[in-house]
């Protein structure tokens, strides 16, 4: 990028006057020698017919504010007025550029200049006054009204004609033309819209809006959104664009940043400090669009006249954290709006959101009750069988084999779809398949083709006492000097010796293999039980809450269940641990 205010001292070149180029605001009808304060012009620097350059930079003498309009070509220059200028991002050849330039809130003519650098010792220069009038002084010379602080803490929701919440931290502002020129947008034309979307959700780095028809049931598509994004940490990464939404794969079913049914210009994307916490920040994104492209995509006759249609423009938004084309895992919701007056709007939740709400509920539900009963068989098998006697074996079948037909169930919930959902199992292309859900779902499988394994093994094990059987096993215990314990043997001692004399080893492959991959099970479903909490808020209550106020309550609650599973475990153990206390107590003479 450019390293001064000046190009030419760093390419040793001489004035070479404007050479055919042109500095101009993007609408022709803005006149700049009577331009309002506070107003936000587009500036082109054009090349002239067949000319191409490779740098430029755009300043103002640090009056009034500049700011990036397109990001791959353009950023703003650290090493002129501290940022306050526009300059190439890359030495690529281009015939034009854009730029944002917000006029001073005081009267008074301002210079901008544009250099362009076509070669090291060619550099031309084109300057642009621009005139401020209308700005009203008081006796002291101040502008009346001119808080710079106010203006770059406040709601840009002030600026605009209309407003409504679209949930407790993201407001769609928006003012439909004819209307005068503002800080933030030209003068609008009969049939524009003027549209600000702003959001004070933590770590905000991207946020869309996107007009709903009525046939996308509230889901992500078939929709045009407008998508815009911002790095914390470079302010040109700055980008808005308008897409179209065809499906929920992040690359192929986001089509922009051009879209011809929803074509947007004026616009910008900024991060501005929140008045009442200094902490927080807001993001911001404007945009100016057509009337009539705004109604077609929503479906209606005329979204912005007073009519019944108007109140029905479903308007849905997206908050990520990601600066770019990716998962808004901030959150997302879809809302009825009053376009023709604004005010609240009414969250609208789809059947689609409401049928995988009941079903991942069932399926969560059923999973944790196979966790349950398979780490209570587990572990029955494991601590419990001199307490349980000849009790714990059919305890820990029933426990084992109604986990099975649990974890089956569970999977069976997780891929069958009702009517009407719009989401596919497995599906890894969709945006919001990260390496939790992915996991998740691999996980799942896996438990499934272990738990057919851990019962085929239960049932095709070897023998218990494989060469000792009824009174002859008696007897050779009694030879080996064995003791009885309460009129029974102790089977376990024969059992060892047993296996160690057929297999020579202490435990048979099958039964260690039976056995081991019962604990896996209950270490596996621990842990997708965890990664499900995370997902269950995510992939559930996201569509159907507003995040700001009840997504933490819904992750703890998420955990919460399978801490009391866990609880469950633990005090079943100790229940059948006392029944067995007082049931050998009974049976003592």
């Amino acid at each position: 990028g450019p390293a001064s205010c000046d190009a030419r001292s760093g390419h040793g070149a001489s004035d070479s006057g404007d050479g055919g180029y042109t500095l101009v605001p993007s609408n022709a009808s803005v006149n700049v020698s009577a331009v309002a304060p506070s107003t936000r012009l587009e500036l082109v620097l054009t090349a002239p017919g067949g000319s191409a350059f490779k740098g430029f930079v755009m300043h103002a003498s640090n009056t009034g504010t500049f700011a990036v309009v397109n990001a791959l070509d353009s950023q703003l220059v650290d090493a002129c007025h501290g940022g306050n200028a526009v300059g190439h991002r890359s030495a690529a050849s281009k015939s034009n550029v854009r730029a944002y330039f917000t006029a001073p809130a005081a009267n008074g003519a301002v210079t901008v200049t544009a250099q362009a650098v076509e070669s090291r010792m060619t550099v031309y220069e084109v300057p642009l006054t621009v005139t401020v009038v209308g700005a009203i002084e008081d006796d002291e010379g101040d502008v009346e009204g001119d808080d710079s602080d106010d203006d770059s803490s406040s709601s840009s929701s002030n600026l605009y004609e209309f407003s409504s919440a679209l949930a407790s931290d993201a407001t769609l502002s928006w003012t439909v033309g004819p209307a005068d020129a503002t800080a933030y947008f030209d003068a609008l034309r009969s049939g524009e819209v003027a549209f600000a979307i702003e959001t004070t959700r933590s770590n905000a780095a991207s946020v869309a809006v996107a007009f709903q028809s009525k046939e996308s049931d509230g889901a992500m598509f078939p929709a045009d959104a407008v998508l815009a994004w911002l790095d914390f940490d470079d302010a040109a990464t700055g980008f808005v664009g308008s897409y179209a939404l065809r499906s929920y794969d992040a690359d192929a079913g986001v089509v922009g940043p051009e879209n011809e049914k929803l074509d947007v210009h004026t616009v910008s994307v900024e991060r501005r400090r929140v008045e009442t916490d200094d902490e927080k920040t807001s993001l911001i994104a404007r945009f100016v669009a057509k009337t009539n492209d705004v109604s077609a995509a929503l479906g209606v006759a005329d979204a912005f006249g007073e009519s019944e249609t108007s109140s029905s423009a479903r308007v849905a938004y997206a908050i990520g954290s990601v600066p770019g084309k990716a998962y808004h895992d901030l959150g997302r919701g879809s809302v009825f709006v009053n376009l023709h007056v604004g005010g609240d709007g009414e969250r609208f939740v789809s059947k689609s959101a409401t049928l995988k709400r009941k079903r991942f509920q069932a399926h969560a539900a059923v999973a944790l009750g196979a966790f349950f009963s398979m780490s209570l068989g587990t572990l029955v098998s494991g601590f419990l069988k001199k307490q349980l006697g000849q009790d714990w074996f059919r305890m820990h079948v029933a426990f084992q084999l109604i986990g099975s037909l649990l974890v089956v169930a569970a999977l069976a919930i997780a891929l069958r779809e009702a009517r009407g959902e719009t989401s596919v199992a497995f599906e890894w292309g969709r945006a919001d398949s990260d390496v939790a859900k992915r996991a998740h779902g691999a996980v799942g499988v896996a438990l499934v083709v272990c738990v057919v394994a851990q019962v085929a093994l239960g049932f095709f094990r070897e023998a218990k006492g494989t060469l000792l059987r009824g009174r002859e096993k008696q007897k050779r215990t009694k030879e080996d000097g064995h003791e009885e314990r309460g009129g029974s043997i102790r089977d376990a001692d024969v059992e060892r010796e047993t296996y160690e004399r057929s297999y020579g080893q202490t435990v048979p492959p099958l039964r260690k293999a039976h056995v081991s991959l019962g604990w896996l099970l209950v270490l596996g479903g621990f842990a997708n039980a965890i990664v499900g909490s995370v997902l269950f808020e995510r992939l559930v209550y996201r569509d159907t809450v507003d995040v700001a106020v009840d997504g933490a309550t819904k992750t703890r609650s998420a955990f919460w269940y399978v801490a009391w599973t866990l609880f469950g475990v633990v005090a079943a153990l100790f229940c059948l641990r006392v029944f067995s206390s007082r049931k050998s107590f009974g049976a003592a003479p």
